[in-house]
């Protein structure tokens, strides 16, 4: 018995157990697994663990998650973010030293409230936090700000956090098109760290410029340093030429801009580069022949005029990386401009799935996404890697397929919700109405297709069937559906005991219980004995009761050191008093009570109303009954058994009650109450 209880609680528990789907992974991303398969669906307890491509860094969530029971994976998956405010030109509200922050260095304002501090990304991105470290000198930070392009400010909810000296604080703090971000302190400023992450960020090893310093990325083209190369112009061409790139030309004001601050805070940094602009014998052109624009020249004074000789520009770390001329010829350290050439991975949404036309990702090559089964896409099937490093588009979505709603059914009962949606895997369970029977499955789940499984069930009415026969009566029925009624009597002589009405309830059984018809000559002469059985007993009673208080009360005065309770209790051995041993248990397949006296095993059969029982401390009960005669009655119906063992089962009416006896204590009816057998006509069958 034990054995196949275990294997029920085994089954039971292997039966709720759900597989996980692909878990989402974020752009810049990837996951590996800890488990028996690397492919969906996923068993409970597998692993998946998160990092992210070379540049990138993981923000929020967890870097493993574990597939659950239910079906879910724990907690959220991190975002894979760059930090765009490195080397990005930064001012302040007061001080010299803005820009030490991007060179690892603290930078401190003067005493003045609200002092506040701003880098300024030099482009739009999808930002999603912002993290802070503050010098011993700082005062309270007041607030955060994204700031767009067209000069609305996102205040970033920064009340949950602590910011203390010297501790790296992350502020979760997400928005669109961002360009500027701006902290401000209630009184002095004293910053050592500010980053701000972003996603739709280009990283430097996309650059693909491994012999080289990549310093940045600006408006979607790379921008590396030469190490320890020099070269005089015409050979510095040549050497990016051939890596794929050209010294950089066609700058516009947000690269120079951009190249100015990612050299001031470079650790790398030479006297000069050289850059893509050379002397005609009229004006300054780019390396591509065309000239370069008046309002496009970065001079560190004012406009310089070409010479006779061959000059090119460099840009100067005396003229704070501005363009100064030089004669071609010297050997100078150079800049490369480069396109980006591949791509990150693009990420995939949960329950989806994600193919390449290239394992490397490069520049044009595209990824095509589709879901699991019992899932469908919303948004873009293909994205493309653009020029710019990025994919076209975002990553779509994969939702679980929805069956048809089942408000209305025809079957006339309810329909119930059990995970509270229709989507692919939840149930719906039916019921039927009071005094219908379900007819089908009971329960039907949403498939993969979005339809609903197997058939809808329908609802028959209950049927009774017709009630059973009793002896020494009869019964008239005309339905035996739900609700229908029956109607007992009994022959002439005997007396129905019961209901004589029962009805076909819900379950489809007839209730109350079948009555009987009992000999009422018998009834009557079982009562006249009971009655004087009561009487004697009465008065043997209340003699007893006289001689215990005399008895105590004689003892008391001979000695009060002795509780009443210590004394033995006087024996018990009044007429007609045996007593009841629970672990004789009555038979449950008829109506007879078994009493187990002291004297062999007595078989009696008597009405309830008759026996009186009364527990005694000992665990017995005390049977107070009157001398009769063994009688034979009708067969009565099978009942359920006893629900344990030491229980006595009392019937009356073909009402089971455990533990609880009628008429407990043996007193006598009182003349107010209701006397059946006082009803009986004086009527004695023909014997």
């Amino acid at each position: 018995m034990m054995l196949t209880l275990l294997i029920l609680c085994i089954c039971s528990a292997a039966a709720t157990l759900h597989s996980c789907p692909h878990p989402n992974v974020p752009e810049n991303g990837h996951i590996v697994f800890d488990g028996p398969s690397p492919y969906a669906p996923f068993t409970p307890n597998t692993v998946a663990k998160y990092s992210c491509a070379p540049g990138f860094d993981k923000v929020g969530g967890t870097d493993e998650r574990i597939c659950s029971p239910s079906g879910s994976w724990s907690g959220e998956a991190p975002v894979c973010a760059i930090d765009v405010a490195a080397g990005k030109p930064a001012v302040q509200s007061s001080g010299n030293s803005a820009s030490s922050v991007s060179r690892g260095l603290c930078t401190i304002s003067d005493n003045i409230q609200g002092s506040w501090w701003e880098v300024d990304l030099l482009g739009s991105y999808e930002v999603h936090g912002v993290s802070i470290r503050l010098g011993k000198q700082s005062s309270h930070i007041l607030n955060i700000y994204l700031i767009q392009q067209n000069g609305e400010l996102r205040q970033c909810d920064i009340s949950a956090y602590s910011f203390v000296e010297n501790a790296t604080v992350f502020v979760i703090c997400e928005l669109d098109r961002v360009d500027k971000v701006r902290v401000v302190a209630e009184s002095r400023l004293h910053l050592c760290e500010a980053r701000v992450f972003a996603t739709n960020a280009v990283s430097s090893w996309q650059c693909s410029q491994s012999m080289m310093d990549v310093l940045g990325i600006f408006e979607g083209l790379c921008y590396s340093a030469s190490r320890e190369e020099r070269a005089d112009w015409l050979g510095a061409q040549r050497k990016c030429l051939d890596r794929g790139a050209t010294l950089p030309m066609k700058m516009s004001d947000i690269s120079q801009r951009g190249l100015r601050a990612a050299l001031a805070a470079s650790p790398f940094q030479k006297e000069f580069y050289w850059i893509g602009v050379s002397s005609s014998l009229t004006d300054w052109r780019w390396a591509d022949g065309t000239t370069v624009a008046e309002e496009d020249a970065d001079w560190s004074n004012s406009k310089i005029l070409t010479s006779n000789r061959p000059e090119a520009v460099v840009l100067a770390r005396l003229a704070e990386w501005r363009w100064i001329p030089s004669a071609q010829n010297v050997w100078n350290s150079f800049l490369c401009q480069s396109k980006p050439k591949s791509c990150t991975f693009p990420g995939v949404g949960e329950a989806g799935r994600v193919s390449f036309s290239s394992q490397t990702f490069t520049i044009g090559s595209f990824s095509v996404y589709t879901c699991e089964e019992g899932y469908e896409l919303e948004g873009d099937a293909e994205r493309v890697c653009e020029e710019s490093a990025r994919w076209s588009g975002d990553i779509p979505r994969c939702r679980k397929k929805k069956c048809s709603n089942v408000d209305v059914w025809s079957g006339g009962g309810i329909v119930r919700l059990l995970n509270g949606t229709t989507e692919y895997g939840n149930e719906i369970e039916y019921e039927c109405l009071s005094g219908w029977k379900l007819i089908g499955e009971r329960r039907r789940w949403c498939q993969h297709d979005g339809s609903w499984s197997g058939f809808a069930p329908s609802c028959k009415v209950v049927d009774c069937e017709r009630p059973p026969s009793i002896p020494n009566g009869s019964v008239s029925v005309a339905l035996t559906i739900y609700g229908s009624v029956a109607n007992y009597t009994c022959q002439d002589g005997y007396r129905l005991i019961g209901h004589a009405t029962v009805s076909c309830g819900s379950k489809g059984v007839w209730e109350p219980a079948i009555p009987v018809c009992y000999d009422i000559a018998t009834l009557r002469e079982l009562k006249t004995d009971s009655a004087e059985n009561h009487a004697g007993l009465a008065a043997l009673i209340v003699v007893l009761g006289l001689l215990l208080v005399f008895a105590v009360l004689r003892f008391s005065r001979a000695s009060k050191s002795v509780p009443i309770c210590e004394k033995p209790a006087p024996p018990y051995g009044a007429p007609n008093v045996i007593y009841a041993i629970p672990s004789v248990i009555t038979n449950p397949s008829d109506s007879v009570v078994y009493y187990a006296p002291s004297a062999p095993l007595t078989k009696m059969e008597l009405p309830p109303h008759l026996v009186s029982l009364k527990p005694l401390p000992s665990g017995h009960f005390q049977a107070t009954m009157p001398i009769g005669r063994p009688l034979i009655r009708p067969q009565l119906p099978i009942f359920a058994p006893s629900p344990t063992p030491s229980q006595l089962l009392y019937s009356f009416d073909y009402e089971p009650i455990y533990d609880v006896p009628p008429d407990v204590g043996g007193k006598p009816e009182s003349p107010e109450e209701e006397n059946i057998y006082e009803k009986l006509p004086d009527i004695r069958p023909n014997l």
